[in-house]
C-alpha cells in the first residue's frame, strides 16, 4: 500500500486529472460529439504522459527533491519508477498510433522532449522554463486535434495557463535557489539575481491574471465575476505568500486552471 502511494504521488495525479480535464474541455472547444473515441483516446494519452514525464523526473532526481524536504521520496524506488515511466509512455505513444494518429506527432515529440529535460535541458535557464511550457501546454494541442477543429484554436486559455506556469516555475526557482546551486543548476535567478527574475515573475503573473478577466468578461459577461474574484483573491495571497511558502504557486496555478476551464465551459455552452 506504501508503494502504491507513493507511485501515485510520484506520477502526480493532481496534475493528471487537471491535464484530463483540459484536454477534455478543449476538445469540446474544438468540436464534435461530448464524449467519442477520439476524446478518450486524448484523455488516456495525456495522463499516461504526464505519469511518465512525472515518474521519470523523480525517478532521475530523488536525491534533489530530498534536499528540498519531499521526505516520501526516501520511499521511492528510481528503478521501479523508470519501468512504470516507460510503460506509461509506450502507452501513450500507442494509443496515439492506433487511437489518434493525428497527434502521434506531438506525442512523440513530447516523450522525446521528458527525456531531453530530464538529463540535460532542466540545467539550462534558458531550455528549463521553455520545455516545461511545451510539455505541460501540449494537451490543448492533443484536445483540439481530438475534436472536430471546426472552431478557434483557444489561444487565449493557452496564454493564461502558459503565463502563469512560467510564474510558477520562476517562483519555484527563486524558492530553490540555494538547492539548484548546489546541483550545478544554471536557473534564470541564479544567472541574473532574483530580484531581476521577481520583476519578471511579476509581468508573466500580471498577464496571466488580466488575460481571464478580458476573456471571461468577453465571452461571457458578469458571470465571469466569481471567476475572476477567486483568481484576485489568489493574487493578493501571492504577493505576502509566494516567496515562503511552497505550495502557492501550485494552488496559484490549479486554481487558474479551474477558472480557465469554467469559462470555456460556460462559453461552449452559451
Amino acid at each position: 500500500m506504501r508503494s502504491l502511494t507513493t507511485l501515485l504521488h510520484s506520477a502526480r495525479l493532481p496534475h493528471c486529472i487537471a491535464i484530463a480535464a483540459i484536454t477534455w474541455v478543449t476538445s469540446l472547444y474544438s468540436g464534435g460529439l461530448l464524449f467519442n473515441p477520439p476524446k478518450q483516446a486524448a484523455i488516456a494519452i495525456v495522463v499516461l504522459l504526464t505519469a511518465g514525464v512525472s515518474m521519470m523526473h523523480f525517478s532521475h532526481l530523488q536525491q534533489m527533491y530530498l534536499r528540498k524536504g519531499d521526505d516520501w521520496v526516501t520511499d521511492a524506488n528510481p528503478v521501479k519508477l523508470q519501468i512504470v515511466a516507460f510503460f506509461c509512455d509506450a502507452g501513450a505513444f500507442v494509443a496515439a498510433f492506433y487511437w489518434l494518429p493525428q497527434a502521434f506527432v506531438p506525442v512523440f515529440a513530447i516523450i522525446l522532449l521528458s527525456a531531453l529535460y530530464t538529463w540535460i535541458l532542466s540545467r539550462h535557464w534558458q531550455t528549463k522554463t521553455p520545455t516545461i511550457l511545451l510539455i505541460v501546454l501540449s494537451p490543448f494541442l492533443i484536445g483540439w486535434i481530438a475534436g472536430n477543429r471546426t472552431g478557434a484554436f483557444p489561444w487565449l486559455p493557452f496564454i493564461t495557463i502558459g503565463c502563469l506556469l512560467t510564474a510558477r516555475e520562476l517562483i519555484k526557482d527563486v524558492q530553490d535557489i540555494e538547492i539548484d546551486r548546489a546541483e550545478y543548476r544554471a536557473t534564470l535567478p541564479i544567472r541574473f539575481g532574483a530580484k531581476p527574475t521577481k520583476f519578471i515573475i511579476g509581468i508573466f503573473m500580471t498577464v496571466g491574471i488580466l488575460l481571464p478577466f478580458a476573456e471571461m468578461l468577453l465571452y461571457t459577461g458578469w458571470c465571469a465575476l466569481p471567476y475572476t474574484a477567486v483568481i484576485i483573491l489568489i493574487v493578493w495571497a501571492v504577493t505576502s505568500l509566494q516567496y515562503r511558502y511552497k505550495w502557492v504557486p501550485t494552488t496559484l496555478l490549479f486554481a487558474a486552471i479551474v477558472c480557465v476551464i469554467a469559462g470555456m465551459l460556460v462559453q461552449i455552452l452559451s
